[in-house]
């Protein structure tokens, strides 16, 4: 669910594009939370990705996998925006799954948690006319989870984002995205095993949590007193 950012640079985007014909998102803005300055990646392992205000980072992106694709299918006209290129290339297992670790995030993420948004869709429509169902795994060394996606049969992308549910394969809810919420280590892996289909991997987006709201109203009372304490004359 949305939530309001104190600062932009508390997002960082990457797009696996597809290669050499894949698209490139650059600086349009895309994603469920809406971001510019993309990271576009192809396949390998991409260093000093930059925020979403366009700063270089120490963080890295890597995955083990050779196999990339980008779709021609996208059901919408001509100029193409963010989104649509985002959905429009996409990464997937060489063999039974495929993972990508991200790594050197900073207290920017880790000091009150970020989440992990995994955008996928595939070119499943004719020939390749049935639901493709991906286990989408998650581990930062302190939480571990897995959420069923599916890239229902037809449904190609059509403009609108739809968060995917799912424990198991029969459960599985259609989408196009699903959102990892409160991980808390400067590494994690996801690792996308495919239970029907290819098993795509569009691209992710890591969202810093804004600070709890408890806190933030703690921190206001506190300086209030304080304040007051100040105003308050000599033996008052």
């Amino acid at each position: 669910m949305p939530f309001s950012r104190t600062s932009e640079a508390s997002m960082i985007g990457i797009n696996f594009h597809g290669g050499t014909n894949g698209r490139k998102i650059g600086t349009k803005e895309a994603g469920v939370e809406p971001q510019t300055n993309w990271n576009d990646v192809a396949w390998w392992t991409f260093t000093a990705l930059r925020d979403s205000t366009g700063l270089a980072t120490a963080v890295s992106v890597t995955t083990d996998t050779t196999k990339h694709t980008y779709n021609s299918y996208v059901s919408v006209d001509p100029p193409y925006g963010g989104n649509d290129y985002l959905m429009r290339g996409y990464i997937y297992p060489s063999g039974a799954s495929m993972t990508v670790t991200v790594a050197g995030l900073g207290q920017t993420f880790t000091h009150h948690g970020y989440d992990v948004i995994v955008y996928f869709d595939g070119p499943n429509g004719g020939t390749k006319d049935v639901d493709w169902v991906t286990a989408y795994a998650i581990n930062d060394g302190v939480t571990t989870a897995t959420v069923y996606g599916k890239d229902a049969k037809t449904a190609g992308w059509s403009g609108t984002f739809i968060q995917a549910f799912g424990t198991s394969t029969n459960d599985a809810t259609p989408g196009n995205y699903v959102r990892f919420t409160g991980l808390t280590s400067g590494t994690f892996t996801l690792t996308a095993t495919p239970v029907t289909g290819s098993g795509p991997i569009n691209g992710l987006q890591i969202i810093a949590l804004p600070e709890p709201a408890s806190l933030a109203l703690v921190g206001v009372g506190l300086a209030a007193t304080l304040v007051a304490r100040r105003r308050s004359p000599a033996g008052g």
